[in-house]
C-alpha cells in the first residue's frame, strides 16, 4: 500500500496519468484511498453487488457500510477454499466459485479443466449456507 501511496503522490506532484488497480478483495474498501482507481477481486464473479458496495463505501468514505462489506467479503471468502480435493491454491480458488455460480444459476456446468479438481459433493453442500449467510441463493 506505501508503494502505491507513493506513486500516486509522484504522479501528481509531476503531473502523469497512472491507471492502477489492486487485486483483493480485503482491499477493496481502502484501495481508493491510495489512488488506486479501480479493483480486481474474482469474488466479484459470485458477488458482484456486494463487491460493488464495499467499493463504494471505500470511495465514499462510508465507514460503517466499508465495515460490514469487509465481514461479508471475508464471509464470501469462505467459497474459495471449500476445496480439499487436491487442487493447488487457484484450482480451489475456481472450483469453489464455479460452484457457488452454478448453485446460483449462472453458469452450467461447473467443469474446471485439468489439474484442478471440482469441489467433491460434502464441500459443494457447503455452498447453500455460505450463500445464504450473504443474502444470496438460486436466482440471487
Amino acid at each position: 500500500g506505501e508503494l502505491l501511496a507513493e506513486l500516486h503522490a509522484l504522479r501528481t506532484v509531476r503531473e502523469f496519468e497512472l491507471v492502477s488497480t489492486l487485486g483483493t478483495m480485503l482491499r477493496a474498501t481502502t484501495a481508493v484511498t491510495l489512488g488506486a482507481q479501480g479493483i480486481i477481486p474474482g469474488l466479484a464473479n459470485a458477488l458482484p453487488a456486494i463487491m460493488a458496495r464495499t467499493w463504494e463505501a471505500g470511495r465514499i468514505g462510508d465507514v460503517e457500510t466499508a465495515r460490514a462489506c469487509d465481514a461479508q467479503i471475508v464471509a464470501g471468502l469462505r467459497l474459495q477454499t471449500l476445496g480439499k480435493s487436491g487442487s493447488g491454491v487457484q484450482g480451489l480458488v475456481y472450483s469453489g466459485l464455479k460452484a457457488a455460480l452454478l448453485h446460483m444459476g449462472v453458469i452450467k456446468p461447473d467443469h474446471v479443466t485439468a489439474p484442478f479438481k471440482p469441489l467433491t459433493d460434502e464441500e459443494r453442500g457447503q455452498i447453500p449456507g455460505i450463500l445464504a449467510g450473504l443474502g444470496l441463493g438460486k436466482g440471487w
